[in-house]
């Protein structure tokens, strides 16, 4: 096996909707955005970033994404 640098995040910050994974980023205090990313690897409860430069320096959401999703979802709705 090879042994690689990789940008990564616990599983529970990335969700899935309609077949693409998603994660949050704080955009103000208490308001968020969604953003697609692109993932590789998943090993061990974290999950590879591929497109992680479009995250880099941002405040990602890391528990409760998947309760962010579904209040967002709701109220679309």
């Amino acid at each position: 096996l090879n042994n690689i640098k990789a940008n990564t995040l616990p599983e529970e910050a990335v969700v899935r909707f309609g077949n693409k994974e998603f994660i949050f980023v704080e955009i103000e205090n208490n308001h968020f955005e969604m953003i697609q990313v692109e993932t590789g690897v998943r090993e061990k409860g974290v999950i590879e970033i591929l497109n992680s430069k479009l995250i880099s320096n941002r405040r990602v959401v890391l528990k409760g994404a998947y309760s962010l999703l579904m209040k967002l979802k709701n109220q679309e709705e």
